[in-house]
């Protein structure tokens, strides 16, 4: 409903223009925080290993990629979070949502910040070895984290869908 140019939300209050704009804020970052790691994990990295030759310079473009999806991740998450409080009514977010958007960012930076430098560092030892022995142990290891570092991104693309879904 409208009266004077006021609409009016929810609980029946007023809604301000300041409130209509952190609201289309608040929705913009969710989508951009989803978005990204949905377009990064299950697009561009992808698509990067299936063009791009040798591997190495895809797994180059594929670390950077994930580098700045979490940057997009952090500040998204950082204004979602600041906001759920003064929109919690219109936005609608339970206590699971919040628990859910909370998970997201810290699998984000367990990738970010343990699992990133380690596999980097990982890449950089495979390179400088000679032996063969040495760089299959060390592309053991790689594999491993990589496989951690997949579950762990699969666990941000549901949870982004899931708390997507119960948004309105």
């Amino acid at each position: 409903m409208s009266n004077e140019g006021i609409s009016v939300g929810v609980s029946g209050a007023p809604e301000s223009r300041v409130e209509r704009g952190l609201l289309a804020l608040y929705r913009l970052a969710l989508t951009a925080w989803v978005g990204c790691t949905w377009t990064v994990g299950l697009l561009a990295a992808p698509l990067a290993f299936a063009v791009l030759t040798p591997r190495s310079l895809a797994g180059t473009f594929a670390s950077h990629a994930f580098y700045w999806q979490s940057i997009v991740v952090f500040v998204c998450a950082a204004i979602v979070l600041a906001l759920h409080k003064r929109l919690e009514r219109r936005v609608h977010l339970t206590r699971v949502s919040i628990i859910m958007l909370l998970s997201m960012v810290t699998l984000a930076a367990i990738q970010q910040f343990v699992l990133g430098p380690w596999m980097a560092s990982l890449r950089l030892e495979m390179m400088m070895q000679a032996a063969p022995i040495m760089q299959e142990s060390l592309a053991t290891r790689f594999g491993a984290l990589h496989g951690i570092s997949a579950v762990l991104y699969a666990g941000q693309c549901v949870l982004g869908a899931v708390v997507v879904a119960r948004s309105r």
